[in-house]
């Protein structure tokens, strides 16, 4: 299973979208409870759900693991493990995919300047104080101390998405062949 991290507007997403089109390397759905953004679509990009839903959950063992990241929480659920996939996840959900599926999983760290993230995040409709917020926190948030364990670090600016995707691939098949 390939596992995507990095700050927000890092790549990862779009990332995600090109392993699916080039590879056929199936995105996992996540559960969300933050509100759609304009152009995602339900079931498609993530599990919308509600607060009270996604705690339901929790008490029921359906995901692997969870986050709490600007107030929404994220999840994934166990049924969702394969290892034709890749997911976007946080430093905490890294490590505990890393720590229950250690020789299952790719840790592939995306980075971009925080110049190039404004301008995307911008790009994708995001407002200025939701940007700068995410920009700071970021900072320390997806530190590498933070992860247990990166496979593979990709710098995303000045290499287009299929160039990405194709390290990505290259790297997830010398890892499991």
């Amino acid at each position: 299973m390939i596992l995507l991290v990095g700050a927000s507007a890092s790549g990862k997403s779009v990332v995600a979208k090109k392993l699916f089109e080039k590879y056929n390397i199936k995105k996992v759905i996540t559960y969300t409870t933050r509100a759609i953004r304009v152009g995602e679509v339900n079931n498609v990009d993530y599990h919308f759900i509600s607060k009270e839903e996604f705690e339901f959950k929790i008490r029921n063992n359906f995901f692997i693991e969870t986050a709490c990241y600007n107030n929404n929480y994220y999840g994934t659920a166990y049924e969702d493990i394969s290892k034709d996939k890749v997911i976007v996840l946080e430093p905490n959900g890294a490590n505990v995919y890393y720590e229950k599926l250690q020789n299952q999983v790719c840790i592939i760290y995306l980075q971009a300047s925080e110049e190039e993230r404004k301008k995307r995040m911008e790009l994708r409709g995001d407002s200025l104080e939701n940007i700068q917020k995410r920009l700071q926190g970021d900072v320390e948030y997806f530190a590498f101390k933070n992860f247990k364990h990166i496979d593979y670090i990709i710098e995303t600016e000045n290499k287009s998405i299929d160039e990405v995707a194709d390290i990505i691939m290259e790297y997830y098949r010398k890892r499991f062949n």
